[in-house]
């Protein structure tokens, strides 16, 4: 904007305030920090991932976060949305771990045995997938497949059993 006065021109200061997709990741980031006992701070983080993720729909690391922050606010629906998208610039097997824990909290168990099943594959967290595969099996009906996951958990870690006691295993 420019001024005129007494027949001078002076350029009006502006300060440029927008922001990159990174900087919106990197302050929402800082803000999940200590933010699950402040729901302001959450909230804050969560607009700031989805405008990193507006900004720049392929920034997978973005929509990963976002997603997660979405299950912390019981949104698995769009959580759904953000690791599938994700999936789509990236092949990091923790997508499908946060989308399949979205799946089993809207009892979509079959989904979300698939994708512990991809997790599995690579080698992601083997003892988490095994254990939230095999209640989603339970879940589903399939006890011979979930009993087998169960045990296999409780090989790996035996602390587990009582993350895993609805299940009722020999």
């Amino acid at each position: 904007m420019v001024t005129k006065d007494n027949d001078t021109i002076q350029p009006c200061r502006h300060v440029n305030t927008f922001k990159t997709a990174d900087e919106y990741f990197s302050d929402a980031n800082n803000k999940t920090k200590d933010c699950w006992g402040d729901s302001l701070a959450c909230a804050a983080a969560l607009k700031e991932y989805a405008r990193a993720v507006e900004l720049n729909p392929g920034f997978w690391q973005a929509r990963r976060n976002y997603g997660r922050m979405l299950c912390g606010f019981k949104r698995y629906t769009d959580a759904i949305t953000q690791y599938t998208e994700a999936m789509k610039h990236s092949d990091d097997a923790d997508l499908n771990i946060g989308r399949a824990f979205a799946y089993y909290n809207l009892q979509r168990y079959k989904e979300a045995v698939n994708d512990y099943n991809i997790a599995l594959k690579v080698g992601m967290d083997i003892q988490y997938c095994l254990s939230w595969k095999a209640k989603a099996e339970w879940l589903m009906g399939n006890k011979d497949s979930a009993c087998a996951d169960y045990h296999r958990a409780l090989a790996i870690d035996t602390t587990n059993k009582k993350a895993m006691e609805f299940i009722k295993c020999n």
